[in-house]
C-alpha cells in the first residue's frame, strides 16, 4: 500500500525569457503590420522589440520553466503525493523486575524515550507489537556429539537427576541452549556434580548477518564455573544483534559452548541442573506517539465523507464506525476503485491526517450516528530527530509491575523528514510510471526502498548477488543495499521494515537480501601551496572540509559541488559516491585546485595510485592530513 501524504504545491509559471519574447514579437510582425519587411537587428523597430522584451524579462525571472510546473500537476493528477515523515526504529530490551514465573506481556503502544537530560525534549518510542516475556526457563538444552543431536532438556530442568551431555568429548562437540523467540537471558546458573577436565571451549551466540542469515560470533563470558569444574554463574551481556532463528525446527534465541580443545583423558562434566536468571525480551519500537481513541465526528449519512485526524503525520490507526451493531472495524485501502457498495472501507491521507469514506457505489456509506465515527488507537510521528545513537532509550514512559529497565542497544535509524518536492519530482514518476508498485527490475527495488522510508538516503540494487559468496552470481537472489541518512547504521528494526515492504512487491520467485554498504577505509595525506593572501588555519580547515565533503556516502562523489558547499557558494550537494566507484589520485588533484587559496597542489599521499572499490562499497574517509605551504 503506497503512504500518502501531501498534494505536491504547484506554483503559478512562466517560462518565457527576452529571446522567447523577442521572437514571439517578430514572427507576429506579417499578421499585424505586414507593411514591415525588413526584420534584420539593423532595424530601429527590432530594437524596441528588443528592449521591450528585456523588460517582459525582468517581470519573470523569478519563476520556474514550465516543465516543473506540468510535473507538480502531473504528479498530483496520478497520485503521487509528498511522502509524510517516517519513523525511527529500533529494537529495545526491556528488563523484567524478577525472574518471571508466568508470562509478561508488554502491550504494542507502550511508550519508552529518552531521558530528556540537559533540558532536551525527550524522543519518545512505542513498542510496535505485544512484547511476550515468557516464564524464566530454558526452552532447549541439546547436545551434539559428533552431528549427533541428543535432547537433555528435561534433565536440566529436573534437579533429581545427574547426566552427562557429553560422554564421549571430542573438539567440535557443543551444548546448545535455546531461549524464547525475542527473549533473553544474561545469567546462567550451572550445578556441576562431577567437575570436568582437559576441555576447553567457546561460547557463541547466533548473530543476525546484513543478508538475513546468520553466523556464530564470539560471546564475552565470566565464567564462574572454571570451565564446568565447579557450580557456579555464567554472566555476559546480551549483545545487539543476538536474534532468533531456526535451528532444525525450533525457532529460538540460541547460544552455544563449542568443544575446541580435550587433553588426554579429558571428559565433560556430570550435571544436575541449568537454570537462568536476568531476564530480557526484545521488540521493535519506533519514533511515535499513541492517541488511545479520538472521536473524528458523526456520520450523517452522506456521500463522500470527510475527517480529520488532530495528530499527523500518521503511523498506524485503526478507525472504528459504529452503525447501531455497536463499534466495528473498517479497511483501509488505497482507492476506491474495487470497493463494493457494502465494502468498509476508507481512504487516509498520513501527511495530513484526511479520512475519506466512499459513495455508495465505491466504498460503502456510514450509516447516521453522534459520535459513532472514532479512531482507536492510532499512532503519529516520525521525523530525523528519531535517529537517536544506541543506550539513549532509557526512560519508561509508563509503569509496568515486572519491567524494571530498557535500552536500546545500537541506533535507531529510518527517521526522516517530509520528502522535498524535488525529491518527490524524481521519485514520483518512477514509483507511478514505471515500478507500478511491485519491485522486478533494480531500479524498482531502489525506488522501493526509498519509498518505504523518508529516513533512507540512498539504495543500491546488487542482481544475482549473494553477500555470503559475493562472486558467485546466484539465480533468484537480489541484494539491496540500503544507506539511512545522516550516517546513522541499518538497524535490525529498519532492515525489517525494509524487507516486509519489499516481500510484498516482489515476484514469488526472488529472495531478497536487505544489506549494509561496506566501507573501505582510505586514509590521505594532502599537502598543498596557498596564494599569498590565503589564511594557513583557515585554509587547512578549509581543505578538510573539502576533502570530507568529497567522500561523504550521502552528499558526495561530484569536485565541483563539494567545493561550491563548503565554501558557500552554492547550497546544492552532490548525489553521493557511486558505489562500486574507484578512487583516483588524480581526481584528488581536480578537487583541491579548485579551492580558492590554493595556488597549486604539491603532493597527495594515498595508498596507492588508484584504490579499487568492489561493487557493494564505498570508500571511508578515516584519517586526512593537511600541510599548508607558504
Amino acid at each position: 500500500m503506497s503512504v500518502k501524504g501531501r498534494l505536491i504545491p504547484v506554483p503559478n509559471l512562466d517560462d518565457r525569457d527576452w529571446r522567447a519574447v523577442k521572437d514571439a514579437m517578430i514572427l507576429a510582425i506579417p499578421d499585424r503590420t505586414p507593411e514591415w519587411t525588413d526584420h534584420n537587428l539593423t532595424d530601429p523597430g527590432i530594437t524596441l522589440i528588443e528592449a521591450f522584451a528585456l523588460q517582459v524579462e525582468q517581470l519573470i525571472v523569478k519563476l520556474n520553466q514550465v516543465l516543473p510546473k506540468h510535473m507538480r500537476e502531473y504528479l498530483n493528477m496520478i497520485g503521487v503525493t509528498l511522502t509524510p515523515p517516517s519513523a525511527a526504529r529500533v529494537n529495545c530490551f526491556f528488563r523484567t523486575t524478577t525472574k518471571p514465573t508466568f508470562d509478561i506481556t508488554v502491550l504494542k503502544g507502550f511508550e519508552v524515550g529518552t531521558s530528556g537530560a540537559s533540558g532536551e525534549k525527550p524522543v519518545v518510542f512505542t513498542t510496535d507489537q505485544d512484547l511476550v516475556i515468557h516464564i524464566a526457563m530454558l526452552k532447549k538444552f541439546l547436545a551434539d556429539q559428533a552431528g549427533i543431536i541428543t535432547d537433555f532438556t528435561d534433565d536440566a530442568l529436573d534437579a533429581g537427576t545427574t547426566f552427562n551431555p557429553l560422554s564421549s568429548v571430542a573438539p567440535g562437540d557443543a551444548l546448545y541452549f535455546a531461549y524464547n523467540e525475542n527473549n533473553y537471558f544474561e545469567k546462567l546458573t550451572v550445578d556441576v556434580a562431577v567437575a570436568a577436565s582437559g576441555i576447553s571451549g567457546v561460547w557463541e551466540y547466533l548473530e543476525a548477518q546484513a543478508d538475513g542469515t546468520t553466523s556464530w560470533e564470539l560471546l564475552a563470558v565470566d565464567d564462574g564455573t572454571q570451565g564446568f569444574t565447579q557450580s557456579g554463574d555464567l554472566t555476559f551481556e546480551v549483545p545487539s544483534r543476538w536474534d532468533s532463528t531456526s535451528v532444525g525446527s525450533i525457532t529460538a534465541t540460541w547460544l552455544r559452548f563449542r568443544i575446541t580443545d580435550v587433553a588426554p583423558g579429558g571428559s565433560f562434566a556430570t550435571l544436575r541442573t541449568l537454570d537462568i536468571d536476568n531476564i530480557l525480551g526484545r521488540v521493535s519500537c519506533s519514533n511515535a506517539v499513541t492517541v488511545a481513541e479520538e472521536t473524528l465526528g458523526s456520520s450523517d449519512g452522506s456521500i463522500d465523507q470527510r475527517y480529520f485526524l488532530a495528530k499527523v503525520p500518521v503511523l498506524d490507526i485503526t478507525v472504528v464506525v459504529d452503525e447501531g451493531t455497536g463499534f466495528q472495524d473498517w479497511t483501509e485501502v488505497d482507492d476506491f476503485s474495487a470497493s463494493d457498495p457494502e465494502d468498509r472501507h476508507y481512504m487516509l491521507n498520513r501527511g495530513t491526517g484526511e479520512i475519506l469514506f466512499g459513495d455508495g457505489r465505491h466504498g460503502k456509506v456510514p450509516d447516521k450516528g453522534t459520535g459513532n465515527v472514532r479512531a482507536r488507537p492510532y499512532r503519529y510521528g516520525g521525523g530525523s530527530k528519531g535517529n537517536v545513537g544506541a543506550g539513549t532509550i532509557i526512560k519508561l514512559r509508563e509503569t509496568h509491575p515486572f519491567i524494571a529497565s530498557v535500552v536500546n542497544k545500537e541506533p535507531a535509524s529510518g527517521g526522516g523528514d517530509e520528502e522535498t518536492i524535488q525529491e518527490a519530482i524524481v521519485r514520483g514518476p518512477a514509483e507511478v510510471l514505471r515500478t507500478r508498485n511491485r519491485a522486478v527490475t533494480a531500479e524498482d527495488f531502489e525506488t522501493l526502498v526509498l519509498e518505504s522510508s523518508t529516513g533512507i538516503a540512498r539504495a543500491k540494487t546488487l542482481p544475482l548477488f549473494d553477500p555470503a559468496e559475493p562472486n558467485v552470481p546466484k539465480p533468484g537472489l537480489v541484494s539491496v543495499i540500503v544507506l539511512p541518512k545522516g550516517g546513522a547504521p541499518l538497524s535490525l528494526a529498519l532492515r525489517a521494515q525494509v524487507r516486509e515492504y519489499l516481500d510484498a512487491r516482489r515476484l514469488v520467485t526472488t529472495t531478497i537480501y536487505i544489506v549494509e554498504a561496506e566501507f573501505v577505509p582510505v586514509d590521505i595525506g594532502v599537502t598543498v601551496v596557498k596564494t599569498p593572501e590565503a589564511n594557513s588555519a583557515g585554509l587547512e580547515a578549509r581543505v578538510r572540509d573539502v576533502v570530507s565533503e568529497f567522500f561523504d556516502p550521502e552528499f558526495g562523489g561530484n569536485p565541483a559541488l563539494a567545493v561550491s558547499y563548503v565554501t558557500d557558494i552554492s547550497s546544492e550537494r552532490g548525489p553521493g559516491w557511486e558505489f562500486g566507484r574507484d578512487v583516483y589520485r588524480s581526481e584528488l588533484f581536480e578537487l583541491l585546485e579548485r579551492i580558492d587559496g590554493v595556488d597549486h597542489v604539491d603532493e597527495i599521499t594515498l595508498p596507492a595510485a588508484t584504490i579499487h572499490i568492489e561493487e557493494y562499497q564505498l570508500p571511508e574517509l578515516q584519517n586526512i592530513s593537511v600541510t599548508i605551504i607558504t
